[in-house]
């Protein structure tokens, strides 16, 4: 593609990296998901 996709809310390039700020991947930022790094749930700092 001659140009790259932006992001919906941010507008910057969206990459297929899983360190993506808002990236549809289990290592998401801030995705509810296990794999959240600051969850508030089983799988953060609490378990």
């Amino acid at each position: 593609m001659k140009y790259k996709k932006l992001c919906k809310y941010t507008n910057l390039p969206i990459t297929p990296s899983p360190h993506h700020p808002i990236t549809p991947s289990p290592h998401h930022s801030i995705t509810p998901s296990p794999h959240h790094p600051i969850t508030p749930s089983i799988f953060g700092r609490k378990h």
